[in-house]
């Protein structure tokens, strides 16, 4: 049992929340090794960052020193006294500018890494960010309820409307005016109902996708759900 055989794990949660059931102690237990694990990663990337700064300049020295190097021996060889010291001369400026091309590749790709990530914010128009676990729970079993009372409505509305434009067409058929009067603004009435229920079931969708997105989040962070 968890309690039992972590018994600092247990007075350290208990100290971080006012849970009283052993189930609320692991869960707040859960959230603080989650924290501590988002942190450690965070640290590792800055020490991570900070390394690829330290090779991006030490790459940028090195390129500045073969440049210099290759543009020495292109001079040597333009002021050789014969070919065969020219030749030389340009052989070394060769092998500084290829030099050179590495170092600056490299700086290149250090200067990558060392770049802090850019990413948005992340959107939390319901709040689902400041929920405890057990309340996003809840809060999903209700979401995903609504959502298929929602469609149970809107498949309704559907057949009702369906309904009544077969009765429309048999009466057209009989000119009885009054009754199609009547009808057709029945008709009128459950498409704008149709019409209100998509509109409902369309904001449940997003609620619903906003909320898996969190909790996706949480499981990513370590937090089980």
């Amino acid at each position: 049992m968890w309690a039992a055989a972590n018994a600092d794990q247990l007075a350290e949660a208990r100290s971080a929340c006012n849970a009283r059931t052993l189930r609320g102690l692991h869960k707040q237990w859960k959230v603080i090794e989650a924290e501590r694990e988002a942190e450690r990663w965070k640290a590792e990337k800055a020490e991570r960052r900070k390394e690829a700064e330290a090779r991006a300049k030490a790459a940028d020295e090195e390129a500045v020193k073969r440049r210099a190097e290759e543009e020495e021996a292109r001079k040597e060889a333009a002021e050789a006294a014969d070919e065969a010291e020219a030749a030389a001369a340009l052989a070394r400026a060769a092998e500084a500018a290829k030099a050179a091309d590495a170092a600056e590749a490299d700086a290149t790709i250090a200067k990558q890494a060392s770049e802090p990530d850019r990413q948005e914010p992340l959107a939390d128009p319901y709040g689902y960010a400041k929920l405890t676990e057990e309340a996003l729970l809840d809060t999903a079993n209700g979401l995903r309820a609504d959502l298929e009372d929602e469609r149970s409505r809107r498949k309704k509305a559907d057949a009702e409307v369906k309904a009544l434009k077969s009765k429309v067409a048999d009466l057209t058929a009989n000119d009885t005016g009054k009754t199609i009067a009547r009808l057709t603004k029945t008709i009128e009435h459950k498409g704008s109902e149709l019409f209100r229920e998509s509109e409902k079931l369309a904001a449940e969708k997003r609620k619903t996708y906003a909320l898996n997105k969190r909790v996706k989040e949480l499981q990513q962070m370590g937090i089980a759900l």
